[in-house]
């Protein structure tokens, strides 16, 4: 019980920074559209039913990329990649990779899970 209350609580302080947030519209005007591709390794292999999509909706998105880490044990984990984001985008490629190591715990020892992220991006084209 203890854990869905943490879960729920972290969900909802998620959701009310990304309210807070500016837009990434504002923070990436010339974006058209984006899409990441997320999948987490541990130990340099790549973890099963990790991988996944994610389309970013430009004109109403937050420039907050906070990506929770998929251990349901991991506490207090997840990936905060919104300034390797940002700064990827400000540079107007059509793709771009990073990894984000987790912050969080296994109990005692920390997480130690890698998210590979590769964003593909089109930019509007000038008049």
């Amino acid at each position: 019980m203890r854990r869905m209350i943490t879960v729920n609580k972290a969900r909802t302080d998620r959701w009310k920074r990304e309210d807070e947030a500016p837009r990434l519209k504002e923070k990436a005007p010339t974006l058209a559209s984006l899409r990441l591709e997320l999948e987490e390794y541990s130990e340099g292999h790549s973890i099963v039913g990790t991988r996944r999509v994610t389309l970013v909706v430009v004109d109403h998105a937050a420039a907050l990329f906070e990506i929770p880490c998929s251990d349901s044990k991991c506490e207090e984990g997840g990936h905060e990649v919104t300034r390797e984001v940002l700064a990827a985008l400000s540079k107007q490629p059509s793709r771009f990779e990073f990894e984000s190591g987790c912050h969080g715990y296994l109990g005692q020892r920390p997480c130690g899970r890698t998210l590979k992220v590769i964003g593909q991006a089109e930019y509007k084209k000038a008049p």
